[in-house]
């Protein structure tokens, strides 16, 4: 039998927290507990974003409407500009509305892919396995 002193030393160590400040909602882990990569350590409060998230899907909604009465309108005067029924300019119109509905049913969706974002981000998670050495909340 052989006796050897030394000293225990992990072989990562990470100290984790949110990107962001919030209301902490639950906390799922405590000290000395043995986690896995992946597991949900601690998630804030999302209702905020929830809201926030509801209101811009309704935004890209009327921004799918609009983009969709931008290209009837388009669709209608094209068959109009020949027979002389509607000027040139307004075909410009038409077609510069239909540009722009697009452009805003575009950053109605990226602005719920932001809010997806900071829902996720709600969320701490264990980014290997390891034990959990200290906790503060």
């Amino acid at each position: 039998q052989r006796t050897f002193s030394g000293t225990v030393q992990a072989r990562r160590a990470s100290v984790l927290g949110f990107d962001q400040g919030g209301r902490l909602a639950r906390v799922l882990v405590d000290e000395g507990v043995t986690v896995h990569a992946g597991q949900v350590l601690a998630e804030l409060d999302t209702e905020r974003l929830a809201a926030q998230r509801a209101e811009r899907v309704a935004a890209t909604a009327e921004a799918e409407a609009r983009l969709a009465l931008a290209n009837l309108t388009l669709r209608r005067l094209r068959g109009v500009v020949d027979k002389g029924g509607v000027s040139r300019q307004g075909l410009d119109e038409a077609r510069e509305a239909q540009r722009a509905a697009q452009a805003g049913l575009v950053l109605a969706e990226r602005r719920v892919a932001s809010v997806d974002t900071e829902l996720a981000k709600a969320r701490l998670t264990a980014p290997f396995d390891g034990t959990v050495v200290a906790r503060s909340a």
